[in-house]
């Protein structure tokens, strides 16, 4: 197949040019005297060619797609390694937009400065780890009946690149996603809050929560990870309270009832997060066997100052009584939105008007990964 693919490509050539095969499926391609507009037509041409070519093997046909991505040598200042590493961003991005395209890099590119950035914060995770440049910080999840003295956290992931700077979670966690090595982060945060929990919360009584991606809840190692995790330590299970976001639940809502089903046979807490961003069919909720519904901060932030948004929060919390679900309300910035949860009966509220979050105790042992 290789072979045939580097006869159709060469057939787009012109005498002078350059054909490599780089490794695997990738090959560079050296188009000399050619400007942006014409690398753009043989670009297309090569991926025409490739696509309208069905591979034979075996009495069986399959079809071949291509993804092209393109640099100027004569407009970027970088060296031969540099133009290879845009290129090949520029194609992962031609990827992402569906493949079978082609995309130019270019040094005012947003999008593909975007991707080279996630590429750099999740390309040694196993190294990041090891050099602690993750953290974990917990907020307060407030009962908001004064008489509960229920204890609740939530536990955060915090991460800062080797110069010490911290990156938000929202570019880090989809690219950990994106690239496939949540999974890897999901483990390290369970296992250190496992083995540090009696140091974080001596009272030994304090629930703590924890997101966890929809793509572990698929991954069946992850799921004998948590069991091993839980069987070999001396926490109660019962106090762990494992978040999926609405939107990875639905999605993979037969993964998610078996990785549910399992874990509560250890008494293990669930709650759904998010609830009010993505698809919100009540009906789900009769299927999965939740503990905490967190409303999305989304709706919460301005139930104060936009009666449509009290009304859906209020709806929210009215069905999740009637199915014996406790309701945490996301986003409670100060003593208005809080006041207003306390009077339609929301159980919890958690914001930074309640508690910023605050790193967890930097004095006790980490744990390592192998």
């Amino acid at each position: 197949m290789l072979k045939e693919v580097t006869c159709l490509i060469g057939s787009c050539l012109k005498e002078g040019d350059i054909l490599g095969r780089l490794g695997g499926d990738e090959f560079g391609l050296l188009l000399k005297g050619a400007s942006v507009s014409e690398a753009q037509n043989i670009s297309q041409e090569i991926i025409d060619r490739v696509s309208t070519n069905r591979f034979q093997w075996n009495n069986r046909f399959f079809d071949i797609g291509i993804s092209i991505g393109i640099i100027s040598i004569i407009n970027n200042p970088f060296d031969a390694i540099e133009l290879l590493s845009k290129a090949d961003l520029a194609c992962y991005r031609a990827k992402d937009l569906g493949r079978s395209r082609f995309c130019i890099a270019g040094t005012d590119n947003i999008d593909l400065n975007n991707v080279q950035m996630q590429m750099e914060y999740i390309s040694s995770v196993s190294q990041a780890i090891e050099q602690n440049q993750f953290y974990l910080v917990k907020q307060q999840i407030k009962a908001i009946d004064r008489q509960d003295n229920y204890q609740h956290y939530e536990i955060l992931l915090r991460y800062k690149d080797i110069t010490g700077k911290n990156i938000s979670p929202g570019l880090f966690i989809p690219a950990a996603e994106k690239y496939g090595v949540i999974t890897i982060i999901d483990r390290w945060v369970l296992e250190t809050i496992v083995k540090n929990y009696n140091n974080y919360f001596p009272d030994g009584q304090t629930t703590i929560s924890v997101n966890i991606s929809g793509i572990s809840i698929t991954n069946n190692n992850f799921t004998e990870f948590v069991l091993n995790l839980f069987n070999s330590s001396n926490i109660d299970p019962s106090y762990i309270c494992l978040e999926i976001t609405e939107t990875a639940a639905i999605s993979q809502i037969s993964q998610a009832l078996k990785f549910i089903s399992t874990m509560k046979k250890l008494n293990v807490k669930f709650a759904l997060d998010d609830f009010g961003s993505g698809l919100s069919s009540f009906s789900y909720l009769k299927d999965l066997p939740i503990d905490y519904l967190k409303i999305d901060g989304s709706l919460v932030k301005n139930i104060v100052t936009e009666p449509s948004d009290l009304a859906i929060v209020d709806a929210i919390n009215c069905i999740a009584k009637k199915m014996k679900i406790k309701t945490v309300a996301e986003f409670v910035e100060n003593e208005q939105i809080y006041q207003m949860l306390a009077e339609i009966g929301v159980d919890y509220a958690q914001g930074y008007g309640i508690h910023k979050p605050e790193k967890c105790d930097p004095r006790v042992l980490t744990s390592t990964m192998k």
